[in-house]
């Protein structure tokens, strides 16, 4: 009796203890695992943070050079109506823009679209007194025309750009605008306009010339006739 005891106390000791064990070993810490969700979205707040620095710098830049190209632009417009006062304000505007523009300027040098500009303006200016234009203008539209001719012609010396202004003038097609500018487009479609009003103006010519020989064929044509018939009446 006593034996069966120990047994059964022996099996309920054991019992207890491996309960014990199991009670211990499920509060033990488990380890933590990854949360594929959680590491995901981690990533994607990184990654934005990242882009949005990088635009943040980016659009700084855009918003000083898209400030000059409006003033490029609205120059542009100027040049067509000869609106020389206003001229030399877009002209100054853009020096102005250049100068607020001085952090990236200093680290990536003048944008080559802004020299483009002020060489063709200057250029323009050229053309026209060249051209002996300016005679048939009046004294105060003369006058705004030589006030800017000499405002371009000294500003375009100046030593900041001076060496890019020449630099233009050898190799004009590396000053075209990267960026897309509007005004080159803009000037680039005036071009194949006039390109294609001349064209139509040489066919229209030619097709002129084409029926005037006609005529002229014709009524020679009936010349030799005609004379024909008088020297058969003389005969």
């Amino acid at each position: 009796m006593a034996s069966n005891s120990r047994f059964w106390g022996g099996a309920a000791g054991s019992s207890s203890s491996e309960s014990s064990d199991s009670e211990s070993s499920s509060e033990a810490p488990q380890p933590r695992q990854a949360d594929p969700r959680r590491d995901a979205r981690w990533a994607d707040e990184s990654s934005s943070e990242e882009e949005e620095k990088k635009r943040v710098v980016r659009s700084a830049k855009d918003k000083r050079y898209d400030l000059i190209r409006e003033t490029i632009k609205t120059m542009k417009n100027h040049q067509k109506n000869q609106d020389y006062p206003a001229l030399q304000q877009d002209y100054a505007k853009m020096f102005t823009c250049l100068e607020k523009a001085k952090a990236i300027v200093d680290r990536e040098g003048i944008p080559k679209f802004f020299i483009r500009a002020i060489v063709d303006l200057e250029d323009w200016t050229t053309t026209i007194f060249e051209s002996g234009e300016k005679k048939g203008y009046s004294k105060n539209k003369a006058q705004a025309f030589n006030a800017l001719r000499a405002k371009v012609r000294k500003g375009n010396k100046l030593e900041k750009v001076l060496a890019d202004v020449e630099q233009c003038r050898k190799t004009p097609e590396e000053f075209l605008d990267e960026g897309g500018d509007d005004s080159e487009s803009e000037s680039a479609s005036d071009s194949e306009e006039s390109e294609g009003s001349s064209g139509s103006g040489s066919g229209s010519s030619s097709s002129g010339s084409k029926s005037s020989s006609g005529s002229k064929s014709s009524s020679s044509g009936s010349g030799s006739g005609s004379g024909a018939g008088s020297d058969s009446d003389s005969d």
